[in-house]
């Protein structure tokens, strides 16, 4: 398994079996000599649909053929849209790495460069792809719709994942975190799998799979990996997959195993992007050189706890978090959706049905006053049209408040107090990118924000030095035995396989200087040094654009994450 991604990245063509129905599956009948097998009844090509989909002058005809003929191209799509090797982790690298493609069902073939049209036409329509062919495919009936939004995305994850050289058919090797947002939910038998069955694409050469290892262990290296391999960045520490949870080395450490779906992944892959693109630079430009410490077990029996140092800001603390989560699944979920957004807004304004209407019916001038209400709108939409000039002077953007704002705000409030109605695409997807997943909090001092659901009420919001986003902590103890056991160490102490004189060794030697040694006599002498689990990245509003930093009454802070 260690060479698949090797073997793959040399292979010049990948053939990808399918598989085929049992019922009519022209390979196993030829296998019996005494098959009376009627050719008449062989079935269409269980592609067409894909091929008319890549095709972008064929659409149009293809979709408005008569009935009986689109469901024989829907029930041969089925059968390729249910083959279990979609769903499986270790064949994400089979369509990836190879120069070339070609996927198989029974007897019938597709490139896998036809494959990947068909999913870019479907999903982002060509300028080539005619307003009658994009109307054709409009028109598809919702159930057609969801699956084919479904596997078309699947299908684009793969031509995503393959960043060209110019001029070159030819893939650049991706960070495991990026890998695993895209193909982490997965499905394997061993959870340990889902970072060694990826490690082909990521191309890590330090990170080797040993089955000796527990699980334990593999997700902590492999975490601790993505933090060196960062150059001072903590977006590998961004996600839903954080937080403390039984048995876990550090709730630092992330859980490649988390339950997690194809829409998750499509939502923050595209959340994870927004973050890289440097949109938001919460810490300022600061780098994190985090440390590692570790310490005994908490009690009889337990797990070895793993410490981050850090160094960090306090901006907030918690004092309300919405009692339910944001989850903008599909339109068809929109009484749902529209729910939790009232009780946002009842949380934010105190505001009901009959608030907005009133709202809504006053003059421009006058909605443009109400702060609050613009706060919650740019925490909703994740800063989105806030110039970063303005970050930290709010009073002095409410008077230059983007006109695409307020009218994308009335649209929002309208829909709201509308069973029927429904937003606008783009506005929508605004909204779902930021709030899937997230709950809305309040702080002490009336500061807003998103963060996932585990959060609680007295949990701190803090910027951390490395962090394009603030994250919520929470403060935990540690006894004078396990403050006194904390100390600087390695990987290979948990068993990593790394060799010696790779950059990941010399790394750790660094961190083992003497500034690393001073931390580790401070933790040993009881200085206030605070030590809080990792809850999860957040969006905070004001905080997005290095306010923390600029601010001189907020005081970095050595911290350490266990």
């Amino acid at each position: 398994m260690a060479l698949m991604g090797h073997i793959y990245r040399q292979c010049r063509q990948v053939r990808i079996w399918l598989g085929c129905d049992d019922s009519q599956c022209d390979l196993k009948r030829s296998s019996c000599p005494t098959s009376n097998t009627d050719h008449s009844l062989r079935k269409a090509d269980p592609f067409e649909l894909l091929r008319i989909l890549a095709n972008p002058g064929s659409v149009c005809e293809g979709l408005c053929s008569n009935a009986d003929k689109f469901n024989t191209m829907w029930q041969g799509f089925l059968a390729i849209e249910q083959s279990s090797w979609w769903t499986r982790i270790w064949t994400a690298q089979e369509a990836v790495l190879p120069w070339e493609g070609v996927f198989y069902f029974d007897r019938w073939t597709i490139s896998r460069r036809d494959l990947n049209m068909c999913g870019w036409n479907y999903l982002r329509p060509c300028p080539l792809m005619a307003q009658c062919c994009q109307h054709a495919i409009s028109r598809l009936p919702d159930t057609a719709r969801t699956t084919l939004d479904g596997f078309c995305s699947i299908v684009q994850s793969f031509d995503d994942t393959r960043i060209f050289h110019p001029g070159k058919d030819r893939n650049v090797p991706h960070d495991l975190q990026s890998v695993h947002i895209r193909f982490g939910y997965r499905a394997c038998s061993d959870p340990r799998d889902k970072v060694y069955g990826l490690l082909g694409i990521a191309e890590d050469r330090l990170l080797r799979a040993d089955y000796q290892l527990s699980k334990e262990k593999v997700f902590f290296l492999a975490t601790y990996r993505m933090l060196c391999s960062a150059g001072g960045s903590l977006k590998n520490l961004t996600g839903h997959q954080y937080g403390p949870a039984p048995g876990k080395l550090a709730s630092w450490v992330r859980d490649f195993d988390a339950p997690s779906d194809r829409m998750d992944a499509d939502i923050t892959w595209e959340r994870y992007y927004y973050l890289i693109s440097r949109t938001y630079d919460a810490s300022r430009g600061h780098k994190s050189s985090h440390i590692l410490l570790g310490t005994l077990p908490r009690s009889a029996g337990g797990t070895a706890q793993v410490g981050l140092r850090v160094v960090a800001r306090r901006v907030g603390k918690v004092a309300k978090v919405s009692s339910e989560a944001q989850t903008c699944n599909s339109h068809k979920d929109a009484g749902t959706q529209k729910h939790v957004f009232k009780q946002w807004v009842l949380q934010a304004l105190d505001w009901g049905d009959s608030d907005i209407a009133a709202f809504l019916d006053l003059p421009d001038s006058a909605q443009k006053k109400s702060s609050n209400l613009m706060g919650f709108w740019h925490t909703i939409l994740g800063g989105k049209d806030i110039p970063a000039r303005f970050e930290g002077f709010i009073e002095a953007y409410f008077n230059h408040i983007p006109p695409t704002t307020m009218h994308w705000l009335k649209l929002f409030l309208a829909w709201l107090t509308d069973e029927d109605g429904t937003l606008k695409s783009e506005l929508y997807h605004y909204i779902r990118l930021m709030t899937h997943g997230r709950c809305y909090f309040n702080t002490e001092d009336n500061g807003q924000g998103l963060c996932y659901p585990h959060a609680r009420i007295g949990d701190e919001v803090w910027v951390l030095d490395g962090g394009n986003v603030p994250f919520i902590l929470r403060s935990t103890y540690l006894g004078s035995k396990e403050r006194n056991t904390s100390r600087p160490m390695g990987t290979h102490e948990f068993g990593s396989n790394e060799r010696v004189g790779t950059p990941l060794t010399r790394k750790l030697r660094h961190l083992l200087s003497a500034s690393h040694l001073k931390l580790s006599r401070a933790l040993h002498h009881g200085y206030a040094v605070g030590y809080y689990q990792l809850i999860g990245d957040c969006y905070f509003d004001g905080y997005m654009y290095g306010a923390a930093v600029r601010d001189s009454q907020i005081h970095a802070q050595s911290i350490v994450l266990v």
